[in-house]
């Protein structure tokens, strides 16, 4: 039943053109770097029982998603930060493999389709409230996991607004208040900022972010 409702939803994301100015992963190439996952990200991790989902703001731009032929990139700061941020808690995942999903985990974007005009491009609220509430909405009730990583403010309110849910605080103020939300299926979720080399360098470096991740192992524990 899961892996039906799962093909479904891959189905309806492989034929969405909702947002204009995105270009589907599927139209990329004549989709030879499209994946039967909801996403590029979940190739790496896409573990549909998993108990901690982590949702991020986009994947890449086009250019990024063929150079790296649809998966992520073993180099990017990113995915190292990341590995060394789920290690601190105390979960094991490996860097992006080609090919290799790992599947220990369960990855996702709060935006599915590839922007263009290069990485740095502003990622539109609307796209964002866009895909949360045709896909991030379903998905999280179909895994329903313990926990969810909510990385950056974009990732945030995609968790949150198909719910009703808004945060009335930044999220630094989020972050340093310890503010968490449970959603109706009983996920918590923890607002955290993106591991990327730029957040690192200038907003919250990497031994603070490890102390954030913190909550999110001691609620995963508290939970089992």
């Amino acid at each position: 039943m899961k892996e039906a409702t799962y093909h479904a939803l891959v189905t309806a994301r492989k034929s969405c053109r909702a947002c204009a100015g995105l270009t589907n992963a599927a139209a990329i190439e004549g989709g030879r770097f499209d994946s039967d996952r909801i996403g590029p990200y979940s190739q790496r991790q896409g573990n549909l029982d998993s108990r901690l989902m982590v949702v991020a703001q986009d994947f890449a731009d086009v250019a990024g998603f063929s150079e790296h032929r649809g998966w992520p990139g073993e180099d990017v700061g990113t995915n190292h930060a990341l590995v060394d941020l789920l290690a601190s808690i105390g979960i094991a995942v490996p860097l992006p493999d080609l090919d290799h999903s790992d599947d220990t985990l369960f990855f996702t974007n709060a935006v599915l389709c590839l922007k263009g005009g290069g990485m740095q491009r502003t990622v539109l609220r609307r796209h964002v409230r866009e895909c949360a509430h045709r896909f991030l909405k379903p998905m999280i009730d179909l895994i329903s996991p313990v926990a969810i990583a909510a990385l950056g403010v974009n990732a945030l309110h995609a968790v949150l607004l198909p719910y009703g849910l808004t945060p009335a605080a930044s999220l630094t103020e989020l972050i340093e208040k310890n503010i968490t939300f449970d959603l109706p299926n009983g996920a918590r979720v923890f607002p955290l900022c993106h591991p990327s080399r730029t957040v690192l360098n200038t907003h919250r470096a990497l031994y603070k972010q490890r102390s954030d991740w913190v909550r999110v192992g001691d609620w995963l524990q508290a939970q089992m």
